[in-house]
């Protein structure tokens, strides 16, 4: 939508006179009801305006118009004309053509308080804030209706306040040793805010949060949104948690007791998975548990006695994985099972296990590509696209398709013409109209010395003629209403390129790696070594 342009036809050579100086300080009280007329009864509303609604009632929508000289209102009649010219939102009125509507007097009830902005030629203007809105009014200065002071009253309530001995805090006027009271303890309260929010978010740092009713929450912090919460991403859900939340327990005891739970899970996973013959995932299992166990914290005695002995319990359990894959004649390698002999033959080879799926000799790695049997595409730097200027636009908009970039384009209703044909309202369409004639030829009477006019008797006769307005077609011609009879309606030189959007560069496909990013290794054809693989026997 286009900025809205308010245009008010009124003496312009009073707006180009104003002389504005500011009177800062200034505020003004209505003593009575006032009333402010505009100073003219009518006022014109271009079209694409949009003006706030000040008002409703049940039959007209009360409108606010801010000028540099004051604001005025003006009422629009809710009927079927207006509503077809006039868009009503929630808080505005859309004008898609133009009116002309009765301005209203703008209101100001007995103790409004008004301070000044500034003066001009006709009066002063002053800060009216009414009906929801601050708006800039002219008052016809000076009016014994209007008080004037250099102090507004709420600046002479606090004067009056602080010469008793008291001090404005949050809301109320208290005594001065009483607020320095209360300032004192929302310091500490804050301080105190502070660093329960500074234990969460260490906490939460650290990946473990204990909750007050003992839930340990591990995953990792979604970062400090306020001063009132964070969010935390754990178990795949995000938490919105508060320092109030939270255990009384210090950031790293929280630490201790979120590895501690973290071992006992995947202990507890680990002899899931040896009851099940699964190895590999036993083995993945305990490597994790040990890992948290490294993490844990040396100044906790208590937590590491736990930790000692969870430690004892994996060694046991990863010695029996052992000694049941060395039953089975098997062997991990990567947390992947192996046939112990073969593991042992490739192992002494020094030979090394590609991508998890083929073993091969060190010399047979593939330098080219380091194994991975891919590229990356140097074309496009393995973005798989390329950044183009845009041929078919300037500056990221191409001439109107429609206009050519002249800037108006053919009216579709009426095809450029300007017109189109409609029934004839003079003769309905027919082409014939009834006209009323007279007969027969005047008479002269003569009685005595006075002589005797008689005209024709009048509309004594109907014949049927063409109509004249249509010239007997039955159609006459009408100037099109969409396009008031020009032919052509208001249409942009100029649009956005749909090839860019606008950006004056597009991406193409790279034609090298065909958006891949990444090209076949050449010398090793995409397997990562070269020749045969070794097989054992």
């Amino acid at each position: 939508m286009k900025k809205a342009i308010l245009e008010i036809f009124f003496t312009v050579t009073a707006i180009f006179s104003m002389v504005f100086t500011l009177t800062a300080g200034t505020y003004f009280t209505a003593v009575e009801d006032i009333e402010l007329t505009p100073p003219f009864k009518r006022i014109f509303i271009n079209s694409d305006t949009e003006l706030p609604i000040f008002e409703r009632t049940s039959d007209s929508l009360i409108l606010l118009i801010r000028q540099d000289d004051g604001s005025y209102l003006c009422r629009l009649p809710r009927n079927r004309k207006t509503a077809s010219v006039v868009e009503e939102k929630a808080s505005s009125a859309y004008f898609r053509g133009a009116l002309e509507l009765e301005t209203l007097p703008l209101k100001i009830l007995s103790g409004t308080e008004m301070s000044s902005i500034s003066t001009v030629s006709s009066g002063t203007l002053a800060l009216l804030k009414s009906g929801g809105f601050s708006i800039p009014v002219l008052l016809p200065l000076p009016d014994s209706r209007i008080k004037e002071d250099s102090k507004s009253s709420a600046e002479r309530l606090a004067e009056a306040q602080r010469a008793k001995g008291l001090k404005f805090y949050n809301g109320k006027w208290l005594p001065v040793a009483d607020v320095e009271n209360l300032e004192k303890a929302d310091q500490q309260k804050a301080k105190l805010a502070q660093l329960a929010l500074n234990r969460l978010k260490e906490a939460a740092d650290n990946g473990y949060i204990v909750m007050k009713d003992s839930t340990i929450l591990e995953g990792k912090s979604g970062g400090l949104v306020n001063s009132k919460f964070i969010y935390f991403e754990s178990g795949g859900r995000v938490l919105k948690i508060e320092p109030g939340d939270i255990a009384e327990l210090s950031p790293s005891e929280m630490l201790c007791k979120g590895l501690l739970n973290s071992v006992s899970l995947a202990y507890k996973d680990a002899v899931s998975d040896f009851s099940k013959e699964d190895f590999p995932s036993a083995l993945k299992s305990l490597d994790e548990a040990a890992a948290f166990i490294l993490r844990m914290p040396d100044d906790f005695p208590a937590y590491q006695s736990e930790a000692a002995t969870l430690k004892s319990k994996l060694e046991s359990l990863r010695e029996n994985v052992y000694r049941s894959l060395a039953a089975k004649g098997q062997g991990i390698y990567r947390y992947m099972l192996f046939p112990a002999d073969e593991l042992a033959w490739h192992l002494n080879n020094k030979h090394i296990l590609l991508n998890d799926k083929i073993w091969i000799d060190t010399s047979q790695l593939c330098a080219t590509c380091g194994g991975k049997g891919r590229l990356k595409c140097v074309a496009c730097a393995s973005k798989g696209f390329l950044i183009k200027d845009c041929p078919a636009c300037k500056n990221g908009y191409i001439a109107c398709p429609f206009c050519g970039g002249q800037g108006r384009r053919s009216c579709s209703e009426c095809k450029g013409s300007g017109f189109y044909f409609a029934r004839c309202r003079t003769c309905d369409g027919s082409g014939f109209v009834w006209r009323a004639v007279s007969y027969g030829a005047p008479q002269i009477v003569i009685n005595g010395n006075t002589t005797y006019y008689i005209p024709p008797a009048p509309y004594c006769k109907f014949e049927q003629v063409f109509c004249a307005t249509c010239n007997g077609t039955g159609q006459e011609k009408r100037d099109c209403p969409k396009c008031r009879g020009t032919g052509s309606l208001p249409c942009p030189e100029t649009i956005l390129c749909p090839k860019c959007h606008g950006k004056t560069v597009y991406k193409e496909t790279c034609s090298v790696c065909g958006g891949k990013g990444e090209l076949e290794c050449p010398d090793c054809k995409g397997k990562g070594f070269t020749g045969n693989p070794p097989v054992y026997r």
